[in-house]
């Protein structure tokens, strides 16, 4: 990557994660923009969940740790009656 392009990546960026709701957990923050890279480069594309679809469900093995960049997912459980709650 060439010094410019690391500049502009560096400030969209940082545009990016100064409106992320989890910036403070996030691995990368403090790290220099080719320690960035490598990370990108390890993480897998974004996944775009439709409304209504679920992410996973209770029992499911750990397999992913999310962090969702746009939107909101809901937190539901089902009642013995088979109400989600």
């Amino acid at each position: 990557m060439t010094a410019h392009l690391a500049a502009i990546n560096g400030l969209r960026l940082k545009a990016e994660c100064s409106n992320c709701g989890v910036r403070e957990l996030c691995l990368s923050v403090g790290m220099s923009l080719t320690d960035t890279d490598r990370l990108s480069a390890i993480i897998p594309q974004p996944i775009k969940v439709k409304k209504g679809a679920a992410l996973y469900h209770a029992g499911d093995p750990l397999q992913s740790l999310y962090a969702v960049r746009f939107g909101f997912f809901k937190t539901t459980i089902s009642s013995q009656d088979g109400r989600d709650q």
